[in-house]
């Protein structure tokens, strides 16, 4: 249908599951898209297979818990495209399933580094386009935890809760920019993050 001609999107996470399928049909609908993800060569592979069938994708590798490495993907998109329309908070890590206090601080800490620094960075990259451009969409991508308790998943689970708050806080102060700010809850899929569960041993 096409109904993305002419818009350039940054989907973070793109390397699987609803990134990837993000990244692919924003492609089909006629959109540019840079593919982010930790995954260099997963990226590279759905690139060329879209490029293949006459898409435009290009692919750069990322972690999103780094503010420096975020910022260069924006940097990219705008050295390359010139601007960014539609900005995905997608990349995101569930963690070792069990009992909160089982997990070590390192562990909590790392899910919090990538779940909600992930969203703060590239939210933060994004609008600052946006906002310059009074035109835009944000995406946060929400998840198990976002409106009420993940047991064994409480990292997690917390992350979306943040997500979430912090999703609809930007909405509220941004309101009137003319750019949109959206928490997208898509429900319980069977993606990679649904089926390759760290459990304790």
């Amino acid at each position: 249908m096409n109904t993305l001609n002419g818009k350039v999107a940054v989907v973070s996470g793109a390397s699987r599951g609803l990134g990837k399928a993000v990244a692919t049909l924003f492609a089909q609908e006629g959109a540019r898209v840079v593919l982010a993800a930790r995954s260099q060569k997963d990226i590279e592979q759905i690139a060329a297979k879209l490029q293949a069938e006459g898409y435009a994708a290009i692919p750069f590798p990322c972690d999103v818990s780094d503010p420096q490495q975020v910022e260069a993907l924006a940097r990219f998109a705008l050295d390359t495209y010139g601007k960014f329309d539609i900005w995905v908070n997608n990349a995101g890590v569930a963690g070792p399933y069990g009992a909160t206090f089982d997990l070590s601080a390192e562990q909590f800490l790392s899910i919090l580094r990538t779940n909600m620094f992930g969203v703060y960075h590239g939210s933060r990259m994004a609008m600052r386009h946006f906002l310059a451009r009074k035109s835009g969409k944000l995406i946060n991508i929400l998840g198990a935890g976002s409106k009420k308790p993940a047991p064994n998943q409480n990292a997690y689970g917390s992350t979306k809760a943040w997500i979430r708050v912090f999703t609809l806080a930007l909405a509220a102060e941004t309101r009137s920019s003319g750019v949109g700010v959206f928490a997208l809850q898509p429900g319980l899929m069977d993606t990679d993050l649904l089926t390759e569960l760290v459990t304790f041993k």
